[in-house]
């Protein structure tokens, strides 16, 4: 049974294939895509999270300074 192909459970049959090559190479693109957009998302949650820390520090001062 050759490999490259994945077959199902029980089944195998190399003349006719679940997936291919091809097919697989397309999945792993995708999941590639999937976890450089995670990646993406998980900076931006951090910038997020530090420009609120900044706005809650800018706000505690502004505070003061109407308490004064």
């Amino acid at each position: 049974v050759d490999p490259l192909y994945v077959f199902e459970a029980g089944g195998e049959d190399p003349d006719e294939p679940i997936l291919n090559l091809s097919h697989i190479a397309i999945i792993s693109d995708l999941v590639a895509a999937v976890q450089g957009l995670h990646e993406q998302n998980v900076t931006q949650l951090d910038e997020i999270t530090s420009l609120r820390q900044e706005l809650d520090e800018m706000k505690e001062k502004v505070d003061q300074l109407i308490a004064n």
